[in-house]
């Protein structure tokens, strides 16, 4: 996504705390250019209409929350010297982007796929962020395998896609207002999951 003028970007930024605050039906055209002191012409200038607000502000929402969760695994990876520093690195990574403080984070992203299932445009934009960011945890894990900390054999990319479902797929049981218990065993199950792919076979 290439820079945005500055009254664009600051529809979009409005536009992204109308959907945290109450979906996309919380995205009112006359209050967000009544804030950024524009006309309702301005925002159709940018954006076309209220639906490419939305669509933008989706777009810049996912395209957060995907590359800060990638970029702080990328940075543990990279710092990662040997098979226990890496399996130190799981076990404090996985359960922190499960925890309820990311919980959320998860919602945000499913609201964003789910807007994308009908909307052709959006789901190949959003589709490309994706595939970046999958790019970026698979080279990280590529040179984990030539150094040895991440198991060889296994396709990165895959990998990388794979490590992404797992942390994400909690939110099939976080909508079914799950007990401390179970949240607790889920968790301990990714990252014995996560380590028996991920973590190289100790000789």
């Amino acid at each position: 996504m290439g820079e945005r003028h500055p009254t664009a970007q600051a529809m979009v930024e409005l536009a992204i705390q109308a959907l945290n605050e109450g979906g996309e039906a919380a995205v009112k055209v006359d209050a967000i250019v009544r804030k950024c002191q524009v006309s309702v012409t301005s925002l159709y200038h940018h954006f076309g209409s209220r639906e490419g607000l939305i669509e933008a502000a989706l777009i810049e929402r996912y395209s957060r929350i995907v590359v800060t969760n990638v970029d702080d695994f990328v940075s543990g990876v990279k710092s990662s010297r040997d098979r226990t520093e890496m399996k130190s690195l799981l076990e404090r990574f996985v359960p922190f982007l499960q925890g309820r403080a990311n919980r959320e984070v998860r919602f945000a992203r499913a609201a964003a796929v789910g807007a994308a299932i009908n909307r052709p445009a959006l789901r190949e934009t959003m589709g490309k962020v994706q595939d970046q960011q999958a790019q970026v945890l698979a080279d990280a894990l590529a040179d984990g395998q030539r150094r040895g900390i991440v198991r060889s054999g296994v396709d990165a990319l895959s990998l990388a896609y794979w490590l992404s479902g797992i942390v994400f797929g909690k939110i099939l049981l976080e909508i079914a207002s799950p007990s401390d218990d179970q949240e607790s065993t889920y968790s301990e199950l990714s990252v014995q999951a996560i380590e028996s792919v991920v973590l190289p076979a100790i000789m």
